[in-house]
């Protein structure tokens, strides 16, 4: 099996290699292999309350220059292209309502 062909392993084993491969790579990069002032984490999560508005999230392209993502706005635009069907599916409706 090829090392990359991760549709032939069970959903549980590649988040394993996924989640162990994520920690090794910024163990390593926090070791010296970063510039002064930079460091890696394996995820960053924002709290928010829940029916808030998503805020602009930056989006880094080079150090000291990225660009702002507005996440609501994008979640809405995408949103309103997912098909009345499975918007009823997702929000818990019936398909009568």
């Amino acid at each position: 099996m090829a090392v990359h062909d991760w549709t032939r392993v069970l959903p549980g084993t590649f988040h394993d290699f996924h989640g162990r491969w994520i920690t090794h790579l910024s163990e390593s990069l926090n070791a010296g292999l970063l510039p002064a002032g930079y460091y890696a984490l394996s995820e960053q999560a924002e709290p928010i309350q829940i029916g808030a508005l998503l805020p602009d999230m930056p989006l880094f392209i080079a150090p000291g220059w990225y660009i702002n993502v507005p996440l609501e706005a994008t979640y809405l635009a995408a949103w309103r292209g997912v098909p009345e069907r499975w918007r009823r599916v997702i929000e818990g409706r019936s398909s009568s309502a």
